[in-house]
């Protein structure tokens, strides 16, 4: 009796542990990102960083970072602060509450409250380049700045980010880059 019961608890155990493996893979695709993760297109003579929550702040506790141009040349940053906003008349939010008017800003102080970042990924037409000097890979600290290698995408490197947000509508930015030379110097 002791061994039957064993065996059916067991069964539940191996049961409940396959939906469970299941369920998980079925929505990893909603599971959220962290809000400060970066991708930077390190490319061309523009270059410049994308963050997971949709717009990008340029201080970095010592200068303004982003929008590098000509980025050959160290500190040649032009951004300061991009953000956007969203909004609706006559809103009604999840607690059924009625607002005239609702709108919310994509900033890192809204992440995970109004904005949850979903899709933060870079993409490269090839693989990027490694370059030894005296010995020494001077290209590692970049090696995780590409996701996944599609040779058949058009530009160079593609970013893609979505976020959700609390107005139930989802934000999907791209951002294409070229390497080519009269087309380097600009982002889409």
């Amino acid at each position: 009796m002791v061994i039957t019961n064993w065996k059916k608890l067991a069964t539940h155990h191996i049961l409940f542990l396959m939906v469970f493996i299941l369920m998980m893979s079925l929505f990893q695709g909603y599971a959220q990102i962290q809000p400060t993760e970066r991708k930077s297109i390190r490319i061309g003579s523009l270059q410049s960083h994308f963050s997971a929550y949709g717009a990008e702040r340029a201080w970095n506790n010592s200068y303004y970072e982003g929008l590098r141009w000509p980025a050959e040349y160290a500190q040649q940053d032009n951004a300061v602060i991009k953000r956007f906003f969203i909004g609706a008349p006559n809103f009604t939010d999840v607690n059924n509450n009625d607002w005239e008017a609702f709108s919310l800003s994509f900033s890192a102080d809204w992440a995970g409250e109004a904005i949850f970042p979903v899709v933060l990924k870079q993409t490269a037409k090839f693989m990027p380049p490694t370059v030894f000097v005296d010995g020494s890979n001077i290209t590692a600290p970049y090696m995780g700045d590409v996701d996944e290698i599609v040779p058949d995408q058009v530009p160079e490197r593609i970013i893609t980010n979505v976020v959700n947000t609390i107005m139930g509508i989802t934000i999907t930015r791209t951002i294409y880059a070229f390497s080519q030379q009269y087309h380097d110097n600009y982002f889409i």
